[in-house]
């Protein structure tokens, strides 16, 4: 398993959006440089990078952070997503989604094929709205989809994240790019997507607000098994 850990760029500063939301973000005085530096010097290889920037014009902002990054340090870059376009989306409309088999699952396993034990959603629908993607899910009942509902009943925010297979290949900038081959296999919640502001906002309908304020996730997973199995070890 190869882990990219992510350096997101906004304004030549590293940051960490609050939500996906641009206007709400923490800013560190380290910079992105002195920060991918510092993920080689404990061990690794890889590094994910998103330009914020240039996610909001749709155009490379920061590429001369990128390239400084590639001159100084011998890592693997990988920059944004592998959706590029809309021949992609149209596909897996096409396909998956109008044969009932948009099925995703629960955090981003590293695998090429859907664990069926492991959906939690089915997408129902989706459309292009200028250069964004928008989609209705159905969260289904079973184990995996009952800890998301769970997780969206008691407010916790998820993000949703694609995943897909292609070729990579490295330019001459030394930055890893998807190729054309690229193949969109499914859409799957996460804690952390990649793409900025790519979380969910669930349609409560018919849903009362719970009573019961959880304090962390853990709580969450474990009233689930306690309901299911009657094992309510804490």
């Amino acid at each position: 398993m190869k882990i990219f850990p992510a350096i997101d760029i906004k304004d030549k500063k590293c940051v960490r959006l609050i939500k996906g939301d641009f206007e709400n973000k923490t800013e560190y005085e380290i910079s992105p440089v002195e920060q991918a530096g510092k993920y080689k010097d404990n061990g690794f290889k890889n590094l994910h990078i998103v330009d914020l920037d240039g996610a909001l014009t749709g155009e490379p902002i920061n590429i001369d952070i990128i390239q400084d990054i590639v001159g100084k340090l011998d890592l693997k870059i990988e920059i944004g997503g592998g959706i590029r376009n809309f021949e992609t989306i149209q596909k897996y409309i096409d396909g998956p989604v109008r044969e009932k088999r948009a099925l995703g699952e629960l955090d981003h396993p590293e695998s090429s094929v859907i664990n069926l034990n492991n959906v939690s959603h089915n997408i129902v629908e989706v459309t292009m709205k200028g250069g964004d993607v928008h989609g209705v899910v159905e969260i289904l009942t079973t184990p995996s989809g009952n800890i998301l509902k769970e997780l969206f009943r008691c407010g916790v925010t998820v993000g949703i994240s694609s995943r897909g297979m292609g070729s990579v290949e490295e330019n001459a900038d030394g930055v890893l790019m998807v190729q054309e081959d690229f193949d969109l296999l499914c859409f799957d919640f996460v804690s952390t997507p990649s793409t900025p502001g790519a979380y969910m906002s669930p349609m409560n309908e018919g849903v009362s607000t719970p009573t019961t304020d959880y304090t962390r996730v853990n709580n969450v997973i474990r009233d689930i098994i306690c309901d299911n199995t009657g094992m309510c070890k804490c």
